[in-house]
């Protein structure tokens, strides 16, 4: 009786996780920092997207400017390594009633240095 249980599950559980991986790639990368908004507010950008100036990374299609190191002098915990050597931002969702107004990147994940 324990082996047929044992089958059992196997066969329901391999769906469930095919369909999570399937949901997974769907929806992008399921790593983001919480504080940088999860999954919700992240996602890739193409290359070119981002531009490192020397001191920090312009984001073009706003201006704005991520800082390389944070007022003291510290890696901006703000910039982070992406995990899949891919350029990815992390910004609230703009708001309809709203839009000109472009939110602000929360966090910029960017390739780890020297790939």
């Amino acid at each position: 009786m324990r082996i047929v249980a044992f089958f059992l599950g196997l066969l329901f559980a391999a769906p469930a996780s095919a369909h999570h991986d399937q949901v997974i790639r769907e929806s992008g990368s399921h790593w983001y920092d919480p504080e940088c908004c999860s999954d919700k507010d992240c996602k890739p950008v193409p290359p070119g997207f981002v531009e490192y100036t020397g001191s920090g990374w312009l984001v073009l299609d706003t201006g704005q400017f991520i800082p390389e190191l944070d007022a003291n002098g510290e890696p901006n915990p703000r910039v982070k390594n992406s995990k899949d050597n891919r350029n990815h931002i992390c910004r609230p969702q703009a708001d309809p009633m709203r839009p000109s107004y472009t939110p602000a990147v929360v966090c910029y994940y960017r390739p780890p240095p020297g790939l």
